[in-house]
């Protein structure tokens, strides 16, 4: 579900922190909810961050109002009243067809709501859309890319080149890289400087992403994955024996 925080208020009429959150409060932030079932745990989720979940409440109490699409809960903290923003209307087949939905422009300080106000997804990093995080499928990866927040797709994958880094070992995946693509193959190439780099490939991932996208592209692409794995884990293994050392 997607909405839109109106209020956050302690029993003492103070504002709700946000704690973990660039934001100072929970007005005006958009956001992502689960299911609401009263004695259960409610978590809001901000579109651009995966672990960021803002507030998780017990629900005690929960009502809507038919008429505007706002709820309104009461938890042992306080109220939290938010809208439902795509209340009421009617749902259409979205046209999902880029690998890349980002949650910030690229180019854009990802923090700035400015940025991108009413949180819909923008179509490879530039172009707006009427998609919300909510109606991606289960085959686009969430995650941290192009120093930004966003999703990626692991279906249709046609190649696959991963490049680890056995230099730098205080971390484990930051200074690896993945190259994805849908459609050409992907080649090694070195330029006049004898830097070594590649062509053919549509997306570029570094980081935690690249275990989350393989195990993806394994579940939903025709793609053999195997190879990858196995360097993923004797890379994983010489990172702690580094961190030994």
């Amino acid at each position: 579900m997607n909405i839109v925080i109106i209020s956050a208020m302690s029993d003492e009429g103070k504002d709700l922190d946000c704690e973990g959150s660039p934001y100072e409060g929970f007005t005006g932030l958009y956001a992502n909810v689960d299911d609401i079932v009263i004695g259960e745990i409610l978590k809001f989720r901000h579109i651009l961050y995966k672990y960021s979940l803002f507030v998780n409440v017990v629900v005690n109490e929960h009502s809507l109002d038919e008429t505007t699409g706002i709820h309104t809960i009461k938890t042992n903290d306080g109220t939290i009243v938010f809208e439902e923003l795509d209340y009421g209307k009617k749902k259409t087949k979205k046209k999902i067809n880029s690998t890349l939905y980002m949650g910030a422009r690229l180019g854009r300080h990802s923090f700035d709501p400015t940025a991108q106000p009413n949180r819909y997804l923008l179509s490879q990093g530039k172009y707006p859309t009427k998609i919300y995080a909510s109606d991606l499928p289960p085959w686009y990866v969430f995650g941290y890319l192009y120093k930004r927040h966003g999703y990626i797709s692991a279906k249709g994958v046609k190649h696959l080149w991963y490049k680890p880094n056995y230099l730098i070992d205080n971390h484990y995946l930051k200074y690896d890289y993945l190259f994805v693509s849908y459609d050409e193959p992907i080649i090694p190439v070195k330029s006049d400087n004898n830097f070594s780099w590649f062509e053919g490939y549509e997306h570029c991932l570094s980081g935690g992403i690249i275990v989350d996208f393989i195990e993806a592209v394994e579940k939903y692409s025709d793609y053999d994955v195997t190879e990858i794995k196995k360097e993923l884990e004797r890379k994983k293994e010489w990172y702690y024996r580094q961190r030994e050392e």
